[in-house]
């Protein structure tokens, strides 16, 4: 009784804070024509991904509380999963490269970043991670459908081989996002550093510059942030999962699972308020009604 107390107060706040966000950056990039730039089209995909996640989080947590075992729709349920989790991980290493483009490349980013280029993008990382998703429904091949008489974990449901496959996607891209948003750091201090050096620009000119030059370390840092949060929730997540036990860790399973759904929360208020732009129309939306 007080595991499913736990479990649904985690459930009510997540997908509170999930929801809020998470529309309200989709809800703002389709309202406010500024707002539909190529950035933001990505960050608007990662929170089309992570309504899907908090919207997936109480079927979790029935999971984990052993209230849908023997249940053999919960392979469609882990494929969906699997989809949103790798889709989730390389949109953010494609808005990850898209800031480092546009910092390291300031005069060809126009150029470099097109909308039919975000768009093919966007194409490629869907069809991969539908790809993933979809694989195990091909049993016996990719899945194990004799593990759904006992229970319905994505660890049961995969045979080995293709489960650690599915977590290398999860974990993989991270070390390579994190060095993306230091570079960014670095190069947007150094770049800063070159504006008040400069004597042939006019005092206002390196101030304004300067003052957009903090703004994107700033982004980056949040970026680097969000970006850290998802690697330090994971990691504990996939030891849960390699060293106990279900039936006799639910709790464990409960709090991991909490942390790692956690990100569709996080996500929308780093990626989308720590803009500028967003927090603006945001407010002045809130201030008209």
């Amino acid at each position: 009784m007080a595991m499913e107390v736990v479990a649904t107060v985690f459930t009510v706040l997540l997908c509170l804070f999930a929801f809020v966000g998470n529309i309200s950056i989709i809800a703002l990039f389709f309202k406010v024509r500024t707002l539909q730039t190529v950035s933001n089209t990505l960050v608007t995909c990662v929170a089309f991904i992570d309504f899907g996640i908090a919207s997936a989080y109480p079927i979790q947590c029935l999971v984990d509380l052993k209230k849908l075992s023997d249940n053999p729709e919960c392979i469609a349920f882990m494929c969906i999963i699997s989809i949103l989790s790798v889709a989730h991980v390389y949109f953010t290493l494609a808005l990850s490269i898209e800031r480092y483009i546009t910092i390291s490349r300031p005069l060809k980013c126009f150029t470099i970043l097109t909308e039919r280029r975000c768009y093919i993008a966007i194409v490629i990382i869907t069809g991969y991670s539908v790809t993933i998703g979809v694989l195990p429904v091909m049993m016996p091949l990719f899945g194990n459908t004799g593990s759904l008489e006992n229970d319905c974990r994505l660890a049961t449901v995969l045979i080995n081989g293709y489960y650690a496959w599915v977590l290398a996607n999860w974990v993989m891209p991270l070390p390579a996002i994190i060095f993306l948003y230091i570079r960014v750091f670095i190069l947007v201090k150094r770049h800063a550093k070159q504006i008040q050096a400069s004597e042939a620009a006019s005092h206002l000119g390196a101030q304004n510059t300067g003052f957009k030059l903090k703004r994107e370390a700033k982004t980056a840092l949040l970026l680097l942030f969000v970006v850290a949060y998802i690697f330090v929730v994971r990691i504990p997540f996939i030891l849960v999962v390699a060293v106990t036990d279900p039936s006799e860790s639910v709790m464990a399973y409960i709090i991991s699972h909490f942390f790692a759904y956690s990100t569709s929360a996080v996500s929308p208020f780093i990626f989308g308020f720590g803009n500028k732009d967003y927090r603006k129309h945001f407010l002045s939306i809130l201030k008209i009604k």
